[in-house]
């Protein structure tokens, strides 16, 4: 291990963060590797746990192929994996993959695909969890997207430090698979890691996409985030501690709105009386973890949520409102049902 400062700093605190995760003992990590320097940051530090004999690591690359330049850059990260030690999956992205994926753009395409490789890689080596080199910064993002996007507080909590995801969550072809993702750099940014990723003498593979702002989150990196910076110098901070003030908020309004939920007293069907004496922000809440308790794979955004509840408390009978993947909210005879298309339709 390295002797700076700051460099032995970043693995203890991973060593920290890995016993306050509560993983298996000896955890099989997949570590997501892109190359660039937040991921190498990660996949150094992992591999100075793995020598203390703490866990075991392979590391992915996903190769999105949208670059001719990507199985160059893929071999390239492959190398310095090996150089750390650490065996290198490498999963290529099918471009016809993208086609699946109607409705949205390249950018969050990129994203399922990704994680489809993250599961199904995962499944097959039987690993653990799914670790990856998110950053302060990158929570900063996520918290402004999710703002511009209008989401309510369970979207600018950010990234959980820990959480489950299953895959695909979109409505996809493909065995749906649950994997943990564990987060353990949030608190570090991005100047610190990145320091510590030059001191490995490795060459650090750089994606020049990244510097793309035709994608959203590159130009909230890369030009709203200095204007932030300028005008309150620390702001990237403070905005992922927002984040973690959030998600604490958000999981007590989530524990009580599923308490209100397990106390409902139908089970395929909602009255709408019950819905409207609840509080405003618990109204959204019970309906939300109504419907996904039923539905859990769906994609039900804050507008479907608002569109629901405002459908409830008028309480008109025949009342349609589409959540998404063919499903429907039904007001009728005084509470809310789900139907998809294909019973609506008869089949």
């Amino acid at each position: 291990m390295h002797s700076a400062t700051g460099e032995v700093g970043v693995v203890q605190r991973l060593r920290r963060t890995l016993a306050d995760a509560r993983l298996e003992p000896h955890p099989h990590i997949l570590a997501g590797f892109s190359g660039g320097a937040d991921s190498l940051a990660l996949l150094a530090a992992l591999r100075e746990l793995e020598r203390l004999g703490l866990l075991r690591l392979t590391a992915l690359h996903v190769d999105h192929g949208i670059r001719e330049t990507s199985s160059s850059e893929a071999g390239a990260v492959a190398e310095v994996a090996a150089s750390l030690g650490v065996p290198c999956e490498i999963w290529t992205i099918d471009p016809a993959a993208l086609d699946r994926h109607r409705g949205v753009g390249p950018e969050e395409a990129l994203r399922r695909e990704r994680y489809r490789a993250f599961a199904i890689t995962a499944a097959r080596l039987g690993t653990d969890v799914v670790a990856t080199g998110h950053h302060q910064r990158d929570q900063a993002e996520t918290v402004l997207l999710h703002l511009l996007r209008g989401a309510g507080l369970h979207g600018v909590s950010g990234m959980r430090p820990l959480s489950t995801l299953t895959v695909p969550w979109w409505d996809g072809p493909g065995d749906r698979r649950t994997i943990r993702l564990w987060r353990p750099l949030l608190d570090e940014p991005v100047d610190v890691l990145r320091s510590f990723a030059e001191s490995q003498d490795l060459p650090i593979v750089e994606d020049p996409s990244n510097d793309d702002s035709l994608f959203r989150r590159n130009a909230i990196r890369n030009e709203v985030l200095p204007v932030l910076e300028a005008v309150m110098p620390g702001s990237v901070a403070n905005i992922a501690r927002f984040a973690h003030l959030a998600a604490e908020d958000d999981h007590a309004l989530d524990a009580l709105a599923t308490a209100l939920v397990n106390d409902a007293p139908e089970e395929a069907a909602l009255p709408l009386a019950f819905v409207a004496q609840q509080p405003v922000a618990l109204q959204r809440r019970v309906l939300r973890t109504w419907v996904l308790a039923r539905i859990p794979h769906l994609e039900l955004s804050s507008q479907r949520v608002e569109a629901l509840r405002r459908a409830c408390l008028r309480a008109e009978g025949g009342k349609r409102i589409q959540l998404g993947a063919g499903w429907t909210g039904v007001i009728q005879r005084g509470t809310l049902t789900l139907e998809h298309e294909r019973v609506h339709r008869g089949e």
